[in-house]
């Protein structure tokens, strides 16, 4: 079209590209609750729920009709496992609703990451998911600034916690901990505006990450710059990096055991704000074991062991004094979902991601994108040792754990060696997407 024509360019909206946008503001965020005056994430009144089975069923939309759920199931078939297990549990568990209703939860969340990483490249994924945390982040800070009321915790018992544009602490620190990390490779992986906006991004997170003062999160960052740091180094300056190798593997030995044997534990929890008990996790995991043993393989149903009514639930707080809620651990919450059974399932699927992950590394070359699977893969793991968020629905974690499964299984087969990402026609034939 020639100017002369006489008609105007026209503004082309991405359509695909914004609904990932909004949906990943969504599960990062408490948007959501917070703009319908809920309290309580998990309380979604008609609306809310409305809103949140829109987005299930255009990420489920969007994961069928690429072939991305095929496409994964045939490259990773233990994948299909663990998306069955949570909806066939319906038929033993001890809350049918609440299974259903958190499975349909569940399958909306993880199949936008499945979606994502399987229709796009690696590299315009980073991009895409780092414009959605970097809004969130603003908005977080200028709710902090302008509205303290909502965005600095007023409550008597974590009073003075930055909350932002969320109902918890730590789901601040979390969306900062993973954020953080997320904008430094969105960071590497731009130019020009874009990469000094996602540098800006980085550091606000790490200021947010702070304030909510989540012991957890923190530790999963710092942990996850370290990996990254020793990756990129391997990348561009791989003699170095084998020096920090060397020096961590005798550091961190060292470190160790100097630690067991003057008893640091408590010293280092403490300047976390901890205690030995981890804030009461450590006698709640003690509690819920023999719960554990008597559903020990197929446990109590996905999402139905917290369901308010059930008898053991009022055992728990009366022993506990206050509702944990969940289980404050990754695989322990797995168990008492769907026993022994999804912990397998899952554990495997993240074990064998991450072996790919680590095998995109060492073959990507200097390509800083292919290091994030392995980083965030890391991250998950340490989040979960005392948070419950493997298989969470409405997470953005599941989100991005759907996503690295996809990447993962498109890029690198364990038998033929690594499978190219042109190999995908689907993915070949999309263009960048126009939100850079």
């Amino acid at each position: 079209m020639h100017a002369s024509d006489g008609l105007r360019p026209r503004l082309v909206v991405p359509l695909t590209e914004t609904f990932v946008v909004i949906a990943l503001l969504a599960f990062s965020t408490s948007l959501i609750p917070l703009m319908l005056g809920v309290s309580d994430g998990e309380a979604d009144p008609m609306v809310s729920r409305a809103i949140l089975l829109l987005i299930y069923a255009t990420a489920g939309a969007l994961a069928l009709t690429s072939g991305a759920v095929l496409g994964v199931v045939g490259l990773c078939p233990l994948v299909a496992a663990m998306l069955a297990l949570p909806g066939v549990s319906v038929l033993w568990s001890v809350s049918p609703i609440e299974t259903i209703e958190r499975t349909v939860g569940f399958l909306g969340t993880i199949l936008l990451g499945l979606f994502l990483g399987w229709q796009y490249r690696f590299e315009v994924v980073i991009r895409l998911a780092g414009w959605a945390f970097l809004i969130g982040t603003l908005l977080s800070v200028a709710t902090i600034v302008l509205l303290p009321s909502i965005g600095i915790d007023q409550s008597t018992h974590l009073a003075g916690s930055w909350l932002g544009i969320h109902t918890h602490k730590s789901k601040l620190g979390g969306a900062s901990a993973a954020g953080s990390v997320l904008l430094l490779y969105a960071a590497l992986c731009s130019r020009g505006a874009a990469r000094r906006l996602f540098a800006v991004g980085v550091v606000l997170n790490l200021i947010l990450l702070v304030g909510a003062g989540s012991a957890t999160n923190l530790v999963a960052t710092l942990i996850g710059f370290g990996v990254a740091l020793f990756i990129l180094t391997m990348q561009y300056e791989a003699r170095f990096g084998c020096l920090l190798l060397v020096v961590g593997g005798l550091f961190v030995p060292l470190v160790t055991a100097i630690a067991l044997h003057f008893d640091l534990f408590e010293l280092f929890v403490g300047a976390l704000g901890k205690d030995s008990t981890l804030t009461n996790r450590v006698p709640l995991w003690h509690l819920l074991w023999p719960f554990i043993l008597d559903r020990f393989w197929l446990g109590y149903g996905y999402g139905a062991f917290w369901d308010s009514g059930l008898p053991w639930v009022d055992l728990i707080e009366a022993r506990m004094i206050f509702l944990p809620h969940y289980s404050h651990n990754g695989v322990i919450e797995l168990w008492l979902h769907v026993g022994l059974l999804l912990v397998v399932v899952y554990v495997t699927v993240y074990l064998l991601t991450l072996i790919k992950a680590a095998i995109l590394v060492r073959r990507g070359g200097p390509n800083p994108a292919v290091g994030y699977p392995f980083v965030f893969l890391i991250m998950v793991a340490t989040v979960n040792i005392t948070e419950a968020r493997a298989m969470h629905r409405n997470d953005f974690l599941l989100v991005l754990f759907g996503l690295m499964i996809a990447v993962c299984a498109r890029n690198v087969s364990l038998r033929l060696g690594r499978r190219e990402a042109g190999n995908n026609p689907a993915a070949a034939r999309l263009p960048d997407p126009a939100i850079r």
